[in-house]
């Protein structure tokens, strides 16, 4: 309601057919401190998980596959999140 009458607009036809068009260009683009910043919560919290599992039960190599199962399916997110956004 605001901006909508101050927004320029078109008066009458166009001159040709193939005339340049105009508008708004809004460009949205990811704010890349903060997707880096959630990766590496997101990496240490997996290795916290890992470490402290390989600590409790003593059981190192099951801690290891879950550490790798965190980390490979944080990478899957990041990926699908990356290719969202370009």
């Amino acid at each position: 309601m605001i901006w909508g009458p101050r927004l320029p607009r078109k008066l009458g036809p166009s001159l040709t057919s193939m005339a340049p068009a105009w508008g708004i260009h809004l460009e949205e683009r990811p704010d890349w401190p903060l997707f880096a910043a959630v990766n590496f919560i997101s990496l240490v919290t997996s290795g916290a998980v890992a470490g402290i599992y390989s600590w409790k039960t003593k059981d190192t190599p099951t801690g290891v596959a879950i550490g790798a199962w965190l980390t490979a399916v944080q990478t899957m997110g990041v990926t699908a999140v990356f290719f969202w956004w370009t």
